[in-house]
């Protein structure tokens, strides 16, 4: 009787947990994406996107900002780490689009240090057919071998723009590592982003790492009009290593108080200031760009 007791328990329980496991709405498809409101729902997208087959194709929107589990205060362990969205292995890299939709993700953990797995951000890699953009990432950690970087580990090709990294650390013990991202190569173009983050090396004493970027590690392909902000904890290089001939344009290391004073959002922006510009900042009260048109024009 309590075996058949502790079956039924078993299986109400397991029941739970898939009726819990809802489907955010949309189709997945660019013009009707997931709508990502939660951490939960982002942990289910990257799920689906990771089996890999034709759901490497699968689009999502933040509708919100999305509050990860990374606990900062009580000095509890991480929990919920979230599995990079694209796996690295043919045929499981993402093509498809995640918006941001000008909306920000915080304290996310991704990654680990023992074992240290290689293609960790937000995105695992990218490949020809996909995009990044309008996303913040605040607060968040990221820990691996190579090929690490907060938005994407492995930018191979694809799109990400009009992002930026405030407050986020990184974590390394090889090689190929930006705070932006790990490796931009082949037809990959990043633009319009900025990024604030510090980076730490683990590994035995005598360990060598290479292509470290305080933006990208390494890059053939195309970097423009992004910026990053000199602290002593990430190198002076905006980008750690570069091959053939990238181009690479308006790239640079800005001190604290171009950040503050406004000349970082007025860069981002091209000097545009007529109202359709990308990036706004109240000075004297934001720190950094923004993308809410409620604060001030640089």
């Amino acid at each position: 009787m309590l075996k058949k007791l502790f079956s039924l328990f078993a299986a109400l329980t397991l029941c739970a947990g898939l009726w819990a496991q809802t489907t955010p709405a949309g189709a997945g498809t660019k013009e009707n994406p997931y709508q990502i409101t939660s951490y939960e729902d982002l942990k289910w997208f990257s799920a689906q996107v990771n089996q890999g087959g034709d759901n490497v194709y699968l689009c999502a929107k933040l509708m919100n900002d999305i509050q990860g589990s990374l606990k900062r205060t009580d000095g509890t362990a991480f929990t919920d780490v979230l599995t990079p969205i694209g796996r690295s292995n043919a045929g499981g890299e993402f093509c498809g689009d995640f918006d941001g939709n000008g909306h920000i993700i915080r304290d996310m953990m991704v990654g680990s240090i023992n074992p240290a797995p290689a293609n960790i951000g937000l995105i695992g890699k990218m490949i020809a057919g996909s995009r990044v953009h309008h996303v913040g990432l605040v607060d968040c950690s990221f820990a691996g071998s190579s090929y690490v970087g907060c938005l994407c580990g492995d930018f191979a090709d694809g799109e990400i723009d009009h992002c930026f990294v405030q407050g986020c650390t990184i974590m390394y013990t090889a090689h190929t590592v930006g705070g932006l991202v790990g490796s931009c190569f082949t037809y990959a173009r990043l633009h319009d982003c900025y990024c604030s983050c510090a980076m730490t090396k683990f590994g035995l004493a005598g360990d060598t790492s290479y292509e470290i970027g305080a933006l990208c590690g390494a890059s053939n392909a195309t970097i423009i009009n992004c910026y990053g902000e000199v602290k002593e904890s990430v190198p002076s290089a905006a980008i750690g290593r570069t091959y053939g001939t990238p181009t690479t344009k308006n790239v640079a290391m800005k001190q604290p108080a171009a950040f503050a004073s406004g000349e970082v959002c007025y860069l981002l922006n091209g000097g545009v200031a007529d109202g359709s510009q990308a990036w706004y900042q109240t000075l004297g009260t934001d720190t950094y760009p923004t993308w809410d048109k409620n604060h001030g024009t640089v």
